[in-house]
């Protein structure tokens, strides 16, 4: 595997890194570090602080790690307030998400919402909601959700739904009958088979995300490394970091996004090299083991220098790999003492450096060129930061305008309740539903059968006459309260494939956008770059430049 010389690992744990999977219809990111609006493309990284928002008639998938992804419904805002390894904090300011877990691991997730948090406990599917009045929605399809609040938690089960309302400082739950499924839930299911029955988990170590594409885009072949995998329908001067943007992230510097479906374990994690008979390959690292190279980077590559320009080379198995990015790498060091193509194998492979100007280098929108003889035997290796200041067009994904949602925006200012670290309230099980619908408390007296701990004391609402239909626990009397549950979500569904509408028996919830689904449920990218094919050409790669970025 690379060796990662110099690499704050432990620095590096804190910065995590969830990818943008799937992008349909009008899907943006707000930057966390510049508050930038920028369009949302396949592949395009999000760290802490970071917000993704979808437009009406549109919906996105992110991925957290290997075991985790979130979809997000039309019209919905989802901030990413703390990525780590292992650990992920989101708050959902309004709309629909489902999270899925597909496999039991060691990830951490809490979805804050305005008044409670909520944890999976195992692998399941989990759709959560905000409506526009703050009331949150949850519907665990399957496995087991830990819902918190200040005075303490509640465990939903499978085949359970809660409704929350109230202040983050006391809020008031009560137990609903599931909805019934609808194409937001069918398209969920949909790509879950997809996800669940690659067989590429298999070839890469333990906590690689991003291999579920690989499958489809494709093969495992044999090579003096063990099973590597070899991309399909390539141009014939395709080569790795040829087809996709150096965009510039907080913490991590110049990153890459492969515009290719499959562009991120790849480009993130392992190494490439020319696999004589097959062409290039990629190898992920030993399935066993302790090695280097397992934890994210923006980039496996090494860079160097020339008269005007800045080049980069696809590492090899085992070369030494220099991190460019967090604390202490703010500058950069040049060494023309090395052969650069001695020093970087792939170099000596046509198409295997990739250079651009210095003026050109980041962003969307860039042409990259194929390294010449002359480029590499006058260059220099950088080590630390890479040589280029980012400008406006560094932060930006894609050239695509983009407005705010206005209905999204109404979210910016709403907070969220947070669980802490150390959460030591009482915990319940969640109860089916109760036969007269009431609201109750979380850790009321009497709400549910486990045993109840003490939990802190909070003011309560002064008591009234009973409302209708709704009730508190913990309470001499139930507190009066004019609540009104909006109209229940009415989605608009494509011609083709055809799905059923929700149902909700005698509960109307909360409103919920009117959802206009893309036409076909498919994977969007930036569309492809011309490439350039001039013939000939040696080491089993032809032509000369043309490699392009959006």
């Amino acid at each position: 595997m690379n060796q990662d010389q110099g690499r704050d690992s432990a620095a590096d744990q804190q910065h995590g890194v969830a990818r943008i999977r799937i992008v349909q219809g009008d899907v943006d990111v707000k930057r966390g570090d510049n508050g930038q609006l920028t369009g949302a493309i396949m592949n395009a990284p999000l760290l802490s602080r970071d917000h993704l928002e979808t437009a009406a008639g549109s919906r996105a998938e992110a991925e957290l790690d290997a075991d985790t992804v979130i979809r997000l419904a039309p019209d919905t805002d989802l901030a990413f307030a703390n990525l780590a390894y292992q650990r992920a904090q989101v708050q959902l300011g309004i709309g629909t998400i489902i999270v899925r877990v597909l496999r039991d691991g060691q990830s951490q997730l809490e979805v804050d919402t305005p008044s409670v948090a909520f944890r999976p406990l195992s692998a399941g599917d989990y759709r959560i909601s905000v409506f526009d009045n703050g009331t949150s929605q949850v519907t665990v399809r399957s496995g087991r959700l830990e819902m918190a609040g200040p005075r303490g938690s509640q465990t939903i089960n499978a085949g359970q739904s809660s409704l929350v309302r109230g202040d983050a400082s006391d809020p008031e739950f009560q137990n609903t009958g599931q909805p019934a499924r609808d194409q937001f839930d069918d398209w969920s299911a949909g790509r879950d088979s997809e996800l669940l029955s690659t067989r590429s988990q298999q070839y890469v170590p333990p906590g690689v995300s991003g291999a579920e594409d690989l499958d489809r885009y494709g093969n495992w072949v044999p090579s003096q490394y063990g099973q590597v995998w070899a991309p399909q329908a390539q141009p014939a001067d395709w080569s790795p970091y040829s087809n996709g943007e150096w965009a510039y992230e907080d913490y991590y510097g110049w990153t890459w996004i492969g515009y290719e479906p499959w562009g991120w374990a790849p480009y993130h994690y392992g190494s490439w090299f020319w696999n004589t008979g097959v062409g290039w390959c990629w190898w992920p690292g030993p399935r066993v083991g302790i090695g280097f190279g397992f934890a994210w980077s923006p980039a496996r590559v090494g860079f160097f220098g020339f008269g005007g320009g800045l080049g980069w080379i696809a590492l090899a198995p085992y070369e030494v790999f220099h991190p460019w990015w967090g604390a202490g790498y703010h500058s950069f060091n040049s060494f023309r003492a090395y052969n650069v193509q001695q020093f970087y194998r792939n170099a000596a492979i046509r198409g295997g450096a990739m250079t651009a100007s210095l003026s050109a280098f980041g962003g969307p929108g860039r042409r990259y060129s194929v390294a010449s003889a002359g480029q590499l035997s006058a260059a220099s290796l950088y080590r630390g930061g890479v040589p280029v200041s980012p400008n406006a067009g560094s932060y930006r994904f894609s050239d695509r305008q983009v407005s705010a949602n206005p209905r999204v925006s109404q979210a910016a200012s709403r907070t969220f309740f947070s669980r802490p670290q150390q959460f030591s309230a009482p915990h319940q099980s969640f109860a089916a539903p109760s036969s007269n619908g009431g609201w109750q408390r979380f850790g009321s007296p009497g709400a549910y059968s486990s045993q109840q701990r003490s939990a802190p004391s909070y003011p309560s609402r002064p008591s009234a006459a009973a409302e209708s239909g709704w009730h508190s626990f913990g309470q001499s009397q139930p507190p009066r309260y004019s609540y009104s549950a909006p109209a229940a979500p009415r989605y608009s569904a494509p011609a083709a494939p055809r799905y059923s509408a929700p149902s909700y028996n005698n509960y109307r919830p909360p409103s919920a956008p009117r959802y206009n689904a893309p036409a076909a449920p498919r994977s969007k990218a930036p569309a492809a770059p011309q490439q350039h094919n001039s013939g000939g050409g040696g080491g089993g790669h032809s032509g000369g430049g043309g490699h392009h970025g959006r």
